[in-house]
């Protein structure tokens, strides 16, 4: 039985998957309310803090020395680092500490374009391809990204070392067998926002683009899942949540569990972020088969056409965005064709079963190496 560890969040279906075929996942998480969850379902879990974007090196180098005593205590033959922080990280670990490793780039994130950072974080973006840089091109490593135009990124970055990057579209979720029917009305339209309440998943164009349609049509409502991240530099503040009573149609529901049965209630599902890996919304809104509407971006691409399986919008333009959401309001049928032909081609590409099917090929090439 081959051993490997695996940071997690969000992804224990295919971490469950790995299990099924003989491989031993361990968890390395902050402690918090989902360790007693990972342990009663047979994963191995180790807390580690990771103070997410903190720049302090204190932090950083304490972070570093809770990863080596993990690595030391389990002895894993393959590392598997998931989001920018775990991969800059795991770049300081020394190589023969470290063994063998597949990184899983989700997104490069709020550092990699600036936008909405403070002033005091500008220094610490410059530093994040040459950090970045030097976490990929280590012996005995891999790279998975989960669109074109981060492959294209961390090609350029690893120069002659291209092959060692692979695009895997995300890693998994479960699909039944036939879509979710949903029961289109043509009186009221709810649309679903799932994610944290940053800047960067644009969630205030979204706000705006709302009010724009219900000004038009009373009978639009918006849910919000979601909560504020106040270690993240382009994060609301409580402050900012208190303008959002006066908006009427307007339901923040903060944190929740049933995403799945959120978006089964909704008539579509809205993602306006600026950048993304390959968004868990976007595969979690294909198994509901709800419709979406999308900003054009990178790792929305994956799977939306627009007029095919979504409609797209140009990313900040809150204009384009309300006469989307118009469009779905006003036609259920276009809404249906749209879940209809996200479902199969997310189904298609991003089912456990056929994207594990590349990762075990992938662990299998790492241990080899």
């Amino acid at each position: 039985m081959t051993e490997g560890w695996y940071f997690t969040s969000h992804r224990l279906e295919f971490a469950r998957f790995l299990q099924e075929k003989g491989w031993r996942v361990a968890v390395a998480c902050s402690p918090g309310n989902a360790v007693k969850d990972l342990i009663s379902q047979g994963y191995l879990v180790f807390p580690c803090h990771y103070f997410r974007e903190s720049i302090n090196p204190f932090l950083i180098l304490k972070t570093i020395n809770q990863i080596k005593k993990v690595i030391a205590k389990f002895h894993p033959d393959i590392v598997m680092p998931i989001a920018l922080r775990p991969i800059l990280l795991l770049g300081a670990v020394p190589e023969k500490i470290l063994m063998k490793r597949i990184n899983l780039l989700t997104g490069l994130g709020s550092l990699a374009t600036n936008r909405n950072l403070p002033l005091i974080f500008w220094s610490a973006s410059f530093l994040l391809r040459p950090l970045l840089k030097n976490s990929l091109i280590q012996p005995r490593s891999f790279t998975i990204v989960q669109n074109q135009d981060d492959m294209r990124e961390a090609c350029r970055l690893v120069g002659r070392r291209t092959r060692m990057i692979y695009k895997i579209p995300g890693t998994g979720i479960n699909f039944p067998r036939k879509p979710a029917l949903c029961k289109y009305s043509s009186r009221i339209t709810k649309f679903l926002f799932v994610g944290r309440l940053l800047r960067d998943k644009g969630i205030l164009d979204l706000l705006k683009a709302f009010i724009m349609v219900r000004n038009k049509y009373p009978e639009v409502r918006l849910e919000v899942v979601g909560k504020i991240d106040p270690v993240n530099p382009s994060s609301l503040l409580s402050s900012d949540l208190e303008s959002w009573k006066g908006i009427t149609g307007l339901t923040w529901l903060g944190y929740r569990s049933d995403v799945l049965e959120r978006m089964r209630a909704s008539e579509c599902v809205v993602i306006p972020s600026y950048r993304e890996g390959l968004p868990r919304v976007l595969l979690e809104a294909a198994v509901s088969a709800r419709p979406v509407i999308v900003a054009d971006i990178p790792g929305c691409r994956e799977l939306v056409v627009p007029e095919k399986t979504g409609l797209t919008f140009c990313p900040g333009n809150t204009f384009e965005l309300a006469v989307a959401m118009e469009h779905i309001h006003l036609r259920p049928d276009l809404g249906k064709r749209l879940a209809s032909g996200l479902f199969r081609k997310a189904k298609k590409k991003c089912s456990v079963k056929e994207v594990g099917k590349t990762y075990e090929a992938l662990f299998r090439k790492t241990l080899r190496a």
